[in-house]
């Protein structure tokens, strides 16, 4: 079975989900309702961290409101330096690979790490993003996983693109077939 190249884009905000309406100070319990994991695996992506997803917080200010997301602690407490992993996957629940991954940091004060990582778990490469950035990883076709490293760091605006779709076998063996006949037909002349 092959591959074909779809392009297309995919922009979450984070503003389709309720935020939770706090300060967001570290240690703060986040109620299981504004934990995001697999809210969006409809969309080609699942996200984790130590307290088992990511939350959604509402805020005023930033960079993109309403919403902004971070990463949790053990025991769903906020921890504004817990490692954000964050993984893509296709329709039929198999891992996928993007070209692009682009996440915009929310505040004027934070910065973070982000790395990408092929299907293997190899390390294709990492950026630095600080102060209101949108930091971007580029390895066409290969970026199955990120890791968000932040300090202190909230997030917003994540996007990425052109998943390898398969394609069924019925259409390689429609355009075998059409591909023989226009040589026979050829061969004929």
């Amino acid at each position: 079975m092959g591959t074909m190249r779809i392009a297309h884009a995919t922009l979450i905000d984070f503003d389709d989900v309720q935020g939770y309406p706090c300060g967001c100070l570290p240690g703060t319990v986040i109620p299981p309702e504004f934990v995001v994991n697999d809210e969006y695996i409809d969309r080609g992506v699942l996200f984790d961290s130590a307290g088992g997803g990511i939350f959604i917080a509402a805020s005023t200010g930033g960079v993109s409101p309403p919403n902004s997301m971070g990463g949790l602690g053990v025991g769903s407490v906020i921890d504004y330096f817990a490692p954000i992993y964050i993984s893509f996957w296709d329709r039929d629940g198999e891992v996928a690979s993007v070209d692009f991954v682009s996440l915009t940091l929310t505040s004027s004060s934070d910065h973070a790490v982000m790395r990408a990582y092929d299907v293997d778990g190899v390390l294709l490469g990492s950026v630095l993003g600080t102060a209101s950035e949108t930091m971007t990883v580029d390895f066409p076709g290969l970026i199955s996983s990120i890791v968000i490293l932040p300090n202190y760091a909230a997030f917003d605006d994540l996007a990425f693109s052109n998943m390898s779709i398969p394609i069924p076998g019925a259409i390689w063996l429609f355009g075998c077939a059409l591909s023989g006949l226009s040589w026979s037909l050829r061969r004929r002349r």
